[in-house]
């Protein structure tokens, strides 16, 4: 849908969507949601604070729950995201100060392309040490393609002390790496 319209539009979206849902599929990661209780909420962004797309919001305490989530994502993130130049790190950070911390703890997961926009390194690390000492928020990042230098700064404005990075050559590679990315974050739970 979103690829007539852009025609430089990537299908980003649809491998995050087809990860987390192969994801929520495993069964060594529904039990481990289920046993906690995971508070899960999902958005979508696309470059501000203005694109915002809530996806789902809820307790995970049954396979129904998680059932719910998966179809969620599934008829709600579309298959192609629009492409707008730099991502906005930032704006998942401003979502998160709005809300309500829903559990003792709260986990911000990113997969991202890119470094974080120049002009932002400063709001993003101001507001990811406010998330962290203020709403007890962990922020972790799956970095796809991104180089050397760009993990640093991914890792120097968004990470937090107990976040960590996680580094792919390719969105080839994005499954089973969210995967293992959502498994070391239940375990930190």
């Amino acid at each position: 849908m979103y690829h007539q319209f852009y025609p430089r539009a990537t299908q980003n979206y649809l491998t995050q969507r087809d990860g987390h849902l192969a994801a929520l599929q495993d069964d060594g990661i529904q039990k481990m949601l289920i046993s906690q209780r995971t508070f899960v909420r999902v958005i979508l962004w696309a470059g501000s604070v203005n694109e915002i797309v809530p996806i789902f919001q809820g307790r995970m305490e049954t396979l129904e729950d998680i059932s719910r989530l998966s179809e969620a994502i599934r008829r709600k993130v579309p298959d192609y995201s629009s492409h707008s130049g730099k991502t906005d790190h930032f704006t998942p950070l401003v979502y998160a100060e709005s809300v309500p911390l829903s559990a003792k703890r709260r986990i911000i997961d990113i997969s991202t392309d890119q470094e974080i926009n120049p002009l932002l390194t400063d709001l993003c690390r101001k507001l990811k040490d406010k998330l962290n000492r203020e709403m007890k928020t962990e922020i972790n990042v799956l970095a796809i393609g991104v180089d050397k230098e760009g993990v640093e700064i991914l890792s120097k404005n968004l990470l937090t002390p107990k976040g960590f990075i996680e580094q792919i050559s390719s969105w080839k590679r994005y499954i089973p790496a969210i995967k293992r990315k959502i498994v070391k974050e239940l375990k930190l739970i």
